[in-house]
């Protein structure tokens, strides 16, 4: 085939297009297909010719070779690829896009200390044991005393309940501790006996309570940011140990809740009910405080992932839905490096219209043997479908070395039809007639100015 050489595009030396025999060949013969990466480039010159013409890049081959004489290749092999996996992306096309990213990952430098802490996260070793739970009664009793208008509603037998974190002592310290047994499962966690920090008492925290088994089964944490930053400061904002924000930025976003810290413990993840109903709730605290529009918050992609599948998704949010205006008033404080070298994908990754069509590409650490592909965090594919966009990326590195993926979502240019399957009628005429007036009245006192 034709030799690797520079593409202006990626700025990188690249391969030419593959024969699209050689797919063919590896998903017709069954065997396992193991990446080769050879590290090394031709001279600058023989570079610099092929962006003449071509057939320069032909003429000047034997000098290269000739002047390799002596020198040391680095050759770096990958994991095998197993012919079930590679028929399992569905087209040769993407199977081909899926060696494509194996092989050019393997041409990233990365820290030793780094690939350890993030490829064998789901293995880590926690010296702190998770706290015992305290009596179901103290819960049972809890949830009995909470007022009226804490139950904002019912799906099935799941009830969902609002409260202050300091007003639940005995719930949030459930919610702690499943909050560290479910991260913990997915190669997260904090490490500590409870996920619990300084944010959780003052913070709001939406319940999701089985009322048949008398147990907590899932929590999302929010806050209502204008009221916390008029009393506390900015600097009270979980979000702000995260992002380091410039001062516009809280002015622009508006009124906002900043939402993080969801989970649903193991045993009813199976169900999609669950996730529903949290969600159904989050729709039924904004119909009943219509002003926020706005939810912020930042989506962790794991590193249960492999490092090339989470640099796929960084790269498909920031070609496909980053806001650079809002992106721009503020900084990560601990910001992801991504793989230079995966830059080659841009083409395919332009042509994607949903983030699900990632799925096929993606991969687990460590998960070798796998015959499918990975899906794409249920989180970030929702908030996507709701018109989030997103506004940056941090290394967590308290929290596993998650990738966190500031979302913001405006509830305002969410379709009826998608915001209809959370929001009852009722609460969505509400909704739309608040800000339907917020308008009038803004644009009146534009006209009155004038």
């Amino acid at each position: 085939g034709e030799v690797a050489h520079l593409e202006l595009s990626s700025r990188q030396v690249v391969d030419p297009a593959w024969k699209k025999a050689a797919v063919r060949l590896m998903l017709a013969a069954g065997a396992p297909v193991i990446p080769l990466y050879v590290h090394g480039s031709n001279s600058i010159g023989f570079h610099l010719a092929g962006l003449l013409h071509p057939s320069l890049r032909t003429l000047l081959l034997p000098r290269e070779v000739a002047n390799k004489r002596g020198s040391r290749l680095d050759l770096r092999f990958g994991r095998p690829i197993l012919s079930d996996r590679l028929r399992a992306c569905g087209h040769p096309q993407r199977a081909e896009q899926f060696v494509k990213v194996k092989l050019y990952s393997l041409a990233a430098p990365r820290a030793p200390d780094l690939l350890t802490k993030t490829a064998n996260s789901k293995n880590r070793t926690f010296n702190t044991e998770i706290d015992t739970a305290r009596s179901p009664q103290l819960l049972i009793d809890e949830v009995d005393g909470l007022h009226n208008r804490a139950r904002l509603l019912a799906v099935g037998s799941i009830d969902i309940f609002i409260a202050q974190g300091s007003t639940i002592p005995n719930l949030l310290h459930e919610i702690g501790r499943l909050r560290e047994i479910t991260f913990r499962a997915v190669g997260e966690g904090t490490g500590f006996a409870l996920d619990l920090d300084r944010f959780d008492r003052f913070y709001e925290h939406l319940i999701a309570w089985d009322r048949k088994k008398k147990c907590v089964i899932g929590a999302y944490r929010l806050v209502r940011i204008d009221e916390v930053r008029r009393r506390y400061g900015r600097t009270s904002l979980y979000l702000n140990t995260l992002f380091d924000f410039r001062d516009p930025f809280l002015t622009l976003l508006g009124p906002a809740l900043e939402l993080g810290r969801s989970f649903i413990r193991p045993e009813y993840q199976r169900s999609y009910i669950p996730l529903l109903a949290l969600w159904r709730g989050i729709a039924e605290y904004i119909s009943r405080n219509p002003r926020y529009s706005k939810l912020i918050g930042p989506v962790s992609v794991s590193a249960d992932y492999d490092e090339a599948s989470r640099d796929l998704m960084v790269r498909y949010l920031r070609w496909h839905h980053l806001d650079p205006v809002l992106g721009a008033l503020l900084k990560p404080r601990s910001p992801y490096r991504p793989f230079r070298s995966l830059a080659v994908m841009r083409s395919s990754l332009l042509q994607m219209q949903e983030i699900d069509e990632l799925s096929s590409l993606l991969s687990m650490s460590g998960d070798d043997h796998a015959s499918h592909g990975a899906s794409v965090p249920v989180l970030l594919r929702q908030y996507l479908k709701l018109g989030g966009r997103v506004l940056s990326f941090n290394i967590d590195e308290s929290f596993g070395h998650c990738v966190d993926c500031l979302t913001l979502v405006d509830l305002c240019k969410t379709p009826d039809a998608v915001l209809s399957k959370y929001m009852d009628e009722s609460g969505l005429k509400r909704f739309r007639d608040h800000h339907a007036n917020s308008n009038l009245i803004k644009t009146a006192r534009r006209l009155h100015r004038t």
